[in-house]
């Protein structure tokens, strides 16, 4: 430190200026770019990179491998930006007198080398000038990389992204809770008019409707197929002993597309489909024995509804029954039931109480069809160019 202020004319004056001149940049590109790079949303910037537009996607693909490694990036920063302050007072000490030193470190530091820096960086133009900070943050990288990276190791061990994921996705619940209760509040008297509102109404571009999906559908990983499935003292069932026809009649009365088959032990063996029935006319004797019925698939009441919905894709079925932990038959549970819960909304179909009575006509008029007798078709008539078959 020197008690007065260094000779202009040295030439070792002129360098410890532009060493401070280096500092308090390198420290305002620091705090910057702290506040800048590490608010930026890695989901948010993989989404740009991918659907964004020309600039955004051009942006986007350069700072993202930056931001996928938050910790190392953090430590980066915070020990660049600690450099470049501490080192500061030791050269500008060598040029002006101690308490000049103070005052003067003080104010760079706190305006030009903290406060507008990172006014600028995190503003409206954020990701963009992120694109162009983004060669200095790398060789910054390179030059701290071995104090930096035992330090990031560190704390992704110490706080693991998936602690910090779930606390996004609560972020993200919250404010979809929050948009959704300003939004307007559903007429069960008028859905059909509140839904055609939902449709057009916005907030930052996101429907109503959009808002309940997306919500539904974070809510749904905390559901379990026990929850929403229907329970075996509630099933309809029938026994392989039973005569199609009086199986016609039975789908014909209740209005099911598809009913579970049980053993002479009352433990579930497929299920059949009203197609099964197609061909059945009203003087068939076969049972239910005589033909071939569906497989369903098999699912454990503590199973997420969302890996109950990749089950029933992967074994291309809507029927499931449910067994508990200890392998017993609790109920049953179909894809339109799981698609429900996950997405929000009701699928009306042949089980809804409201649309019984529509459904059953639906399945009578195919049933009746299916009892008008048919013309003979003769495999000799169909050929090429035959008009009629």
């Amino acid at each position: 430190m020197t008690e007065t202020f260094a000779n202009p004319d040295d030439p070792q004056t002129i360098v410890n200026i532009i060493i401070v001149a280096i500092l308090i940049c390198c420290a305002g590109l620091a705090a910057g770019n702290t506040i800048g790079m590490l608010s930026l949303d890695k989901d948010d910037i993989r989404i740009k990179s991918e659907n964004g537009t020309m600039d955004e996607k051009k942006y986007a693909k350069r700072v993202y491998p930056l931001i996928s490694n938050y910790h190392l990036l953090m430590v980066v920063l915070m020990l660049f930006n600690a450099g470049a302050n501490e080192a500061l007072p030791i050269f500008l000490g060598k040029l002006v007198p101690e308490w000049v030193a103070i005052v003067i470190a003080v104010i760079l530091v706190l305006m030009i080398g903290e406060i507008i820096p990172s006014a600028v960086l995190s503003g409206p133009n954020q990701l963009k000038y992120a694109y162009y900070m983004a060669p200095l943050i790398y060789t910054v990288r390179i030059v701290l990389f071995l104090p930096s990276y035992p330090i990031a190791r560190f704390l992704d061990w110490l706080l693991p992204e998936a602690e910090s994921r779930r606390l996004h996705r609560r972020i993200i619940a919250a404010q979809l809770v929050e948009q959704v209760n300003e939004e307007i509040v559903y007429d069960h008297n008028d859905i059909q008019h509140d839904r055609s509102i939902a449709s057009t109404n916005t907030i930052g571009g996101i429907t109503s409707d959009e808002c309940k999906i997306l919500l539904a559908v974070l809510r749904s990983r905390s559901i379990n197929v026990g929850t929403i499935m229907t329970p075996r003292a509630n099933v309809f069932k029938v026994s392989t002993t039973m005569t199609l026809v009086e199986l016609k009649t039975q789908m014909h009365n209740h209005g099911y597309s598809r009913v579970l088959v049980c053993n002479d032990m009352d433990m579930p063996i497929g299920y059949i489909h009203m197609r099964n029935l197609l061909i059945v006319s009203d003087n068939d004797m076969r049972t239910i024995a005589d033909i071939d019925i569906d497989k369903y698939v098999v699912l454990e009441s503590d199973m997420r509804i969302l890996d109950a919905k990749n089950q029933f894709i992967m074994r291309k079925s809507h029927f499931a029954i449910v067994n508990d932990q200890m392998g017993q038959f609790v109920g049953i549970v179909t894809l339109e039931d799981t698609l429900e819960h996950i997405i929000g909304q009701e699928i009306s179909d042949e089980g809804d109480r409201a649309d019984e009575t529509y459904a059953l006509g639906v399945l009578r008029t195919f049933f009746a069809n299916t009892r008008k007798p048919k013309q003979p078709v003769s495999v000799l008539a169909i050929h090429t160019g035959d008009q009629s078959v």
